[in-house]
């Protein structure tokens, strides 16, 4: 939703870097308990998921650096994706393992 906002001017990117900022910082603490699993296959799996959405937040984040708004709107999709919050547009990439 953020990444749409800033696509059509509604919100400055300054907004947008938080917004990144908050997610990172809440994936670190993911990160934390993610630790306290005992389960080890269960926690790499997880590990690798984390893995995913830290390098589409970081993709993310240099697409906004860069003020490339299509670019940031195909990452945010395929996040939202990884993140099963969707199902991938048409004709766009997504999902675990892209």
């Amino acid at each position: 939703m953020t990444i749409r906002q800033w696509d059509a001017r509604q919100v400055p990117a300054r907004y947008v870097r938080q917004a990144i900022d908050a997610g990172r910082k809440a994936l670190a603490e993911q990160k934390k308990e993610l630790a306290k699993v005992a389960d080890e296959a269960r926690r790499a799996g997880l590990e690798g998921e984390i893995a995913q959405v830290e390098k589409r937040m970081s993709d993310l984040s240099d697409a906004v650096r860069r003020d490339d708004r299509a670019g940031a709107l195909k990452v945010a999709d395929a996040l939202r994706v990884d993140l099963n919050l969707t199902a991938p547009p048409s004709g766009s990439e997504g999902g675990a393992g892209t």
